[in-house]
């Protein structure tokens, strides 16, 4: 249905790199962007949630 959603921050991340959509943006922009969510998705990866500690 929704094939070509990215499923994960990273996998978006990684698809943000397409010149296309990273046209649509100054290029500052478009890089702070990027470093930004790059980040997020890292930090999320090692994050323990609620969900963890109750399993």
């Amino acid at each position: 249905m929704h094939a070509n959603l990215p499923l994960t921050l990273g996998d978006a991340a990684a698809a943000f790199n397409n010149q296309v959509i990273r046209g649509a943006l100054a290029p500052d922009l478009a890089h702070q962007y990027t470093e930004v969510k790059s980040d997020e998705w890292v930090r999320a990866c090692g994050a323990v949630t609620h969900f963890d500690r109750e399993m």
